[in-house]
This record gives structure tokens, sequence and C-alpha cells, in this order.
């Protein structure tokens, strides 16, 4: 098997990050004040995904929204074909969401 591709950290304006039209994820007005807030109180805490071989965001377009067009974000860089890009595409999202709660720890971080 070969080695998955190495990613870089870069940091680049939110407007020469192209959305990817084949995105699926919608970002409802709640989702997005609370991203907006959370963005507010800590700054960034993680990066945006991109696909530096076909020139499109992978993940992140919610927070490449909410940043001003000239605003540099961190930003995650890999090369991936096509059918890699719509396999990430299709996953990263759903394989986070697969994570259960753990209540009790929960419990303690919220006091």
């Amino acid at each position: 098997m070969a080695a998955p591709p190495p990613l870089r950290l870069e940091w680049h304006k939110a407007a020469d990050l192209p959305p990817n039209p084949k995105n699926w994820r919608t970002h409802p007005p709640a989702q997005l004040g609370a991203l907006r807030e959370a963005l507010g109180r800590v700054g960034w805490a993680g990066a945006l995904l991109f696909n530096a071989r076909t020139g499109r965001l992978i993940d992140g377009h919610a927070r490449r929204d909410l940043a001003g067009a000239d605003e540099e974000l961190p930003v995650l860089v890999g090369e991936w074909d096509e059918g890699d890009e719509a396999f990430i595409l299709t996953t990263l999202d759903p394989l986070a969401a697969m994570a259960t709660a753990d209540r009790g720890q929960l419990a303690d971080l919220l006091r």
C-alpha cells in the first residue's frame, strides 16, 4: 500500500479558496451563528481542507463563507485525484458524526 500524500499547512485568503461544486452539505442559520460565535471566541482552532490538484475546497465551506474575502485562513493542502476527492467529500463529516458521546466526560467539560 502506497503512503498517503503528505499534507502541508498553508495560509490562504478566503477568496482564493473556491467552493467545491460537489459539496453536498448545507449550513442552516443556527449552525452558522454558532460557528461565528465560536470563531469570535477562540479564533481558528482547525484548518480547512483543500485539494491542490483540482483547485477545490473539500472541507471548511462554512468557515470560508464566514470569513472576509481577504482574511487569511489556515488550510491543510493535499493532492488527490477526483475520485479520492469525492470519497473525502462523502465520508469526512459522516465518519465524524458516527462518534458517540461520553456523557460523563461531556458533563465534566461543561462544569
